[in-house]
């Protein structure tokens, strides 16, 4: 097999493993929303309560057809500071989506982007360039090309409590 490194010393490529690489821009397949509360014991509130006590922000659905059997999303906030949450995946068959809840303003949505594995992506979709690189594995399966930007995590961050997530009672619950 065969490994390379980069100057960091972090793995830029091993040829036992399939390399994660960019498989495309998912779609905006609804326009955003705001969560709202219905129910049997639906109480109205006031628009200015439902601001300070209550206000989760956007939910927005993405969608992206990939005949694959893993996906990572990974977003592009609209701007700094901007609270994200992926609230789920859906696989139906080639077609992936992605809900996620965003703050800000309706139009303020993220761009959300879909890695796959290499080995998984069709041969339609990779087009090696002349003069560059690839990696096969054992079984003839490319794992690795230039060509195709991979994914890579270069730090982790901690995700701590914001101050803006409201933690105290918000109501009363009765018969």
């Amino acid at each position: 097999g065969i490994a390379a490194y980069g100057t960091d010393g972090k793995i830029t490529f091993h040829s036992d493993y399939s390399s994660i690489v960019y498989a495309g821009e998912m779609t905006k397949s609804a326009d955003p929303t705001q969560p709202t509360y219905t129910g049997d014991h639906y109480i109205t509130i006031n628009a200015t309560t439902k601001t300070s006590n209550y206000e989760m922000g956007w939910i927005v659905q993405y969608t992206i057809t990939l005949d694959v059997d893993y996906m990572i999303p990974f977003y592009k906030p609209a701007f700094n500071g901007q609270e994200i949450a992926i609230m789920d995946i859906v696989n139906e068959g080639t077609s992936w989506v992605v809900n996620l809840l965003f703050s800000g303003g309706s139009g303020q949505y993220p761009y959300v982007y879909a890695f796959a594995p290499l080995t998984e992506l069709p041969s339609s979709a990779i087009t090696l360039n002349t003069h560059g690189i690839a990696v096969y594995d054992a079984n003839s399966n490319l794992v690795f090309t230039d060509s195709k930007s991979p994914l890579r995590i270069d730090d982790i961050i901690e995700i701590t409590h914001g101050t803006t997530i409201k933690s105290g009672s918000k109501g009363t619950c009765g018969n």
